[in-house]
Protein backbone atom coordinates (compact mmCIF):
# COMPACT_ATOMS: atom_id res chain seq x y z
CA UNK A 1 0.00 0.00 0.00
CA UNK A 2 2.72 1.93 1.08
CA UNK A 3 5.08 1.63 -2.00
CA UNK A 4 1.79 2.09 -4.50
CA UNK A 5 0.78 5.60 -2.54
CA UNK A 6 4.36 6.50 -2.97
CA UNK A 7 4.62 5.61 -7.15
CA UNK A 8 1.46 8.26 -7.27
CA UNK A 9 2.67 10.77 -5.33
CA UNK A 10 6.44 10.34 -7.54
CA UNK A 11 3.84 10.38 -10.65
CA UNK A 12 2.13 13.25 -9.32
CA UNK A 13 5.27 15.09 -8.73
CA UNK A 14 6.78 14.08 -12.22
CA UNK A 15 3.68 15.56 -13.71
CA UNK A 16 3.96 18.80 -11.21
CA UNK A 17 7.22 19.41 -12.87
CA UNK A 18 6.45 18.84 -16.11
CA UNK A 19 3.72 21.35 -16.42
CA UNK A 20 5.32 23.88 -14.35
CA UNK A 21 8.47 23.48 -16.84
CA UNK A 22 6.14 23.45 -19.80
CA UNK A 23 5.20 27.55 -19.64
CA UNK A 24 8.89 28.46 -19.72
CA UNK A 25 9.85 26.12 -22.63
CA UNK A 26 6.69 27.64 -24.81
CA UNK A 27 7.70 31.04 -23.47
CA UNK A 28 11.24 30.32 -25.35
CA UNK A 29 9.71 29.64 -28.53
CA UNK A 30 7.42 32.59 -28.26
CA UNK A 31 10.06 34.66 -27.35
CA UNK A 32 12.14 33.43 -30.51
CA UNK A 33 8.94 33.42 -32.52
CA UNK A 34 8.09 37.34 -31.81
CA UNK A 35 11.46 38.10 -32.31
CA UNK A 36 10.62 37.68 -36.46
CA UNK A 37 7.93 40.39 -36.15
CA UNK A 38 9.16 44.04 -37.47
CA UNK A 39 7.19 46.76 -36.53
CA UNK A 40 7.06 49.97 -38.33
CA UNK A 41 5.66 52.86 -39.20
CA UNK A 42 5.57 56.48 -41.56
CA UNK A 43 4.09 60.08 -41.94
CA UNK A 44 3.23 61.12 -44.93
CA UNK A 45 2.80 65.08 -46.14
CA UNK A 46 1.20 65.39 -49.56
CA UNK A 47 0.27 68.91 -51.08
CA UNK A 48 -2.03 67.88 -53.94
CA UNK A 49 -3.44 71.16 -55.89
CA UNK A 50 -6.04 68.51 -57.94
CA UNK A 51 -7.12 66.60 -55.35
CA UNK A 52 -10.02 65.29 -57.28
CA UNK A 53 -8.44 65.55 -61.38
CA UNK A 54 -10.58 67.64 -62.78
CA UNK A 55 -10.03 69.88 -65.43
CA UNK A 56 -12.92 72.34 -65.25
CA UNK A 57 -13.06 72.92 -60.86
CA UNK A 58 -9.71 72.13 -59.26
CA UNK A 59 -9.43 71.51 -55.54
CA UNK A 60 -6.38 71.91 -54.05
CA UNK A 61 -5.66 70.00 -50.14
CA UNK A 62 -2.98 68.56 -47.99
CA UNK A 63 -3.33 65.00 -47.30
CA UNK A 64 -1.41 63.66 -44.38
CA UNK A 65 -0.75 59.68 -44.44
CA UNK A 66 0.02 57.54 -40.82
CA UNK A 67 0.98 54.44 -41.97
CA UNK A 68 2.09 51.57 -39.43
CA UNK A 69 3.17 48.13 -41.12
CA UNK A 70 3.87 45.09 -39.42
CA UNK A 71 6.07 42.15 -41.12
CA UNK A 72 6.87 39.16 -40.20
CA UNK A 73 9.82 36.56 -42.03
CA UNK A 74 9.85 33.37 -40.57
CA UNK A 75 13.55 32.28 -42.02
CA UNK A 76 16.36 34.54 -44.40
CA UNK A 77 17.28 31.93 -46.14
CA UNK A 78 15.18 31.72 -50.03
CA UNK A 79 16.61 27.70 -50.12
CA UNK A 80 15.19 26.69 -46.46
CA UNK A 81 13.08 23.80 -47.36
CA UNK A 82 9.98 25.84 -45.89
CA UNK A 83 9.39 29.52 -45.58
CA UNK A 84 6.81 32.05 -45.01
CA UNK A 85 6.93 36.29 -45.25
CA UNK A 86 4.14 38.39 -44.14
CA UNK A 87 3.68 42.23 -44.55
CA UNK A 88 0.86 43.89 -43.36
CA UNK A 89 0.51 47.95 -43.52
CA UNK A 90 -2.55 50.60 -42.56
CA UNK A 91 -3.06 53.78 -44.27
CA UNK A 92 -4.54 56.52 -42.03
CA UNK A 93 -5.20 59.29 -44.79
CA UNK A 94 -6.55 62.69 -43.48
CA UNK A 95 -7.44 65.43 -45.66
CA UNK A 96 -7.02 69.19 -44.43
CA UNK A 97 -10.05 70.68 -46.44
CA UNK A 98 -12.34 67.99 -46.99
CA UNK A 99 -12.11 66.05 -44.15
CA UNK A 100 -15.28 64.00 -45.48
CA UNK A 101 -12.66 62.22 -47.93
CA UNK A 102 -10.80 60.86 -45.12
CA UNK A 103 -10.61 56.79 -45.56
CA UNK A 104 -8.85 53.89 -44.28
CA UNK A 105 -6.40 51.81 -47.02
CA UNK A 106 -4.92 48.18 -45.90
CA UNK A 107 -2.35 46.69 -48.10
CA UNK A 108 -1.05 43.12 -47.06
CA UNK A 109 1.21 40.42 -48.60
CA UNK A 110 1.71 36.95 -47.97
CA UNK A 111 4.38 34.57 -49.43
CA UNK A 112 5.02 31.22 -48.14
CA UNK A 113 6.75 27.85 -49.62
CA UNK A 114 7.52 24.10 -49.10
CA UNK A 115 10.13 22.08 -50.83
CA UNK A 116 9.66 18.50 -51.14
CA UNK A 117 11.90 15.61 -52.75
CA UNK A 118 14.71 17.79 -53.50
CA UNK A 119 13.31 19.18 -56.61
CA UNK A 120 9.85 20.05 -56.21
CA UNK A 121 8.36 23.37 -54.69
CA UNK A 122 5.29 24.65 -53.90
CA UNK A 123 4.69 28.12 -53.33
CA UNK A 124 1.90 30.60 -52.49
CA UNK A 125 2.03 33.82 -52.94
CA UNK A 126 -1.09 36.72 -52.42
CA UNK A 127 -1.24 40.43 -52.46
CA UNK A 128 -4.22 42.25 -51.21
CA UNK A 129 -4.97 46.51 -51.74
CA UNK A 130 -7.29 48.61 -50.49
CA UNK A 131 -7.37 52.23 -51.51
CA UNK A 132 -8.73 55.38 -52.55
CA UNK A 133 -5.69 56.92 -54.09
CA UNK A 134 -6.40 57.69 -57.72
CA UNK A 135 -2.64 56.69 -58.28
CA UNK A 136 -2.73 52.76 -58.03
CA UNK A 137 0.39 51.92 -57.10
CA UNK A 138 2.11 48.85 -59.46
CA UNK A 139 1.96 45.13 -58.00
CA UNK A 140 4.76 43.34 -58.89
CA UNK A 141 4.61 39.38 -59.61
CA UNK A 142 6.08 37.30 -57.09
CA UNK A 143 7.40 34.59 -59.81
CA UNK A 144 7.68 36.68 -62.68
CA UNK A 145 10.03 39.79 -62.03
CA UNK A 146 9.23 41.71 -64.79
CA UNK A 147 5.31 41.67 -64.66
CA UNK A 148 3.36 44.06 -62.90
CA UNK A 149 -0.29 45.42 -63.12
CA UNK A 150 -0.43 49.07 -63.91
CA UNK A 151 -3.18 51.61 -62.25
CA UNK A 152 -7.39 51.85 -63.60
CA UNK A 153 -8.51 53.72 -60.62
CA UNK A 154 -9.52 57.15 -62.47
CA UNK A 155 -10.90 59.28 -59.60
CA UNK A 156 -11.15 59.10 -55.74
CA UNK A 157 -13.08 56.04 -55.40
CA UNK A 158 -12.63 53.12 -52.86
CA UNK A 159 -10.82 49.90 -54.97
CA UNK A 160 -9.37 47.06 -54.04
CA UNK A 161 -7.47 44.30 -55.68
CA UNK A 162 -6.07 40.91 -54.87
CA UNK A 163 -3.75 38.90 -56.78
CA UNK A 164 -3.42 34.97 -55.68
CA UNK A 165 -0.70 32.96 -57.01
CA UNK A 166 0.23 29.32 -56.39
CA UNK A 167 2.34 27.63 -58.72
CA UNK A 168 4.91 24.28 -58.77
CA UNK A 169 8.08 24.59 -59.32
CA UNK A 170 10.67 21.15 -60.53
CA UNK A 171 14.51 22.25 -60.41
CA UNK A 172 16.34 19.78 -62.80
CA UNK A 173 19.91 21.65 -62.60
CA UNK A 174 21.35 24.00 -60.63
CA UNK A 175 19.06 27.00 -62.22
CA UNK A 176 16.91 25.01 -64.71
CA UNK A 177 13.53 25.56 -64.09
CA UNK A 178 10.19 24.20 -64.79
CA UNK A 179 7.44 25.93 -63.54
CA UNK A 180 3.73 25.84 -63.72
CA UNK A 181 2.04 28.78 -62.39
CA UNK A 182 -1.74 29.73 -61.68
CA UNK A 183 -3.12 33.29 -61.56
CA UNK A 184 -6.12 34.96 -60.03
CA UNK A 185 -6.40 38.64 -60.47
CA UNK A 186 -9.41 40.31 -58.79
CA UNK A 187 -10.15 44.33 -59.06
CA UNK A 188 -13.30 45.94 -57.74
CA UNK A 189 -13.83 49.39 -57.50
CA UNK A 190 -17.10 52.02 -56.06
CA UNK A 191 -16.27 53.70 -59.44
CA UNK A 192 -19.76 53.75 -61.02
CA UNK A 193 -18.09 54.64 -64.42
CA UNK A 194 -15.25 51.57 -63.38
CA UNK A 195 -15.19 48.26 -64.73
CA UNK A 196 -14.88 45.36 -61.94
CA UNK A 197 -12.92 42.29 -63.32
CA UNK A 198 -11.97 38.92 -62.31
CA UNK A 199 -9.23 37.51 -64.39
CA UNK A 200 -7.47 33.60 -64.52
CA UNK A 201 -4.56 31.91 -66.40
CA UNK A 202 -1.94 29.44 -66.52
CA UNK A 203 1.42 29.51 -67.11
CA UNK A 204 3.89 27.11 -67.92
CA UNK A 205 7.38 28.64 -68.14
CA UNK A 206 10.88 26.42 -68.46
CA UNK A 207 14.49 28.06 -68.43
CA UNK A 208 17.39 26.28 -69.28
CA UNK A 209 20.83 27.12 -69.01
CA UNK A 210 23.12 25.62 -71.70
CA UNK A 211 26.53 26.66 -69.73
CA UNK A 212 27.45 29.06 -67.64
CA UNK A 213 26.84 32.28 -69.79
CA UNK A 214 24.37 30.87 -72.20
CA UNK A 215 20.50 30.42 -71.09
CA UNK A 216 17.27 29.66 -72.61
CA UNK A 217 14.61 31.31 -70.68
CA UNK A 218 11.44 30.53 -72.43
CA UNK A 219 7.38 30.79 -71.40
CA UNK A 220 3.95 30.69 -72.87
CA UNK A 221 1.08 31.13 -71.25
CA UNK A 222 -2.67 30.53 -71.57
CA UNK A 223 -5.94 31.45 -69.98
CA UNK A 224 -8.69 28.23 -69.91
CA UNK A 225 -12.26 28.49 -70.16
CA UNK A 226 -12.90 29.61 -66.29
CA UNK A 227 -11.52 33.11 -67.59
CA UNK A 228 -13.92 35.89 -66.96
CA UNK A 229 -13.69 39.59 -67.45
CA UNK A 230 -16.11 42.29 -66.61
CA UNK A 231 -18.85 43.61 -64.05
CA UNK A 232 -18.80 41.31 -61.13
Amino acid sequence: MGSRKEHKWLAGMAMGIFLAALPSLALADWVDVLKKFKPRISLLEEYNSNIFLSSTNPKEDFITTVSPGLSFVATEDPQAQFGLTLDYELGLVYYARNSDRDYVSHTGSVNTWYSFGNRWTLRLWDSYTRSQDPVERFVTVQTSPGVYYPGTQKGRFTYERNILEPSLTYQFGREDLLELIYRNNYYNTQNPEGDDSAGNNITPRLTYWFNVTTGLPWSTSFKPSITNCGRI
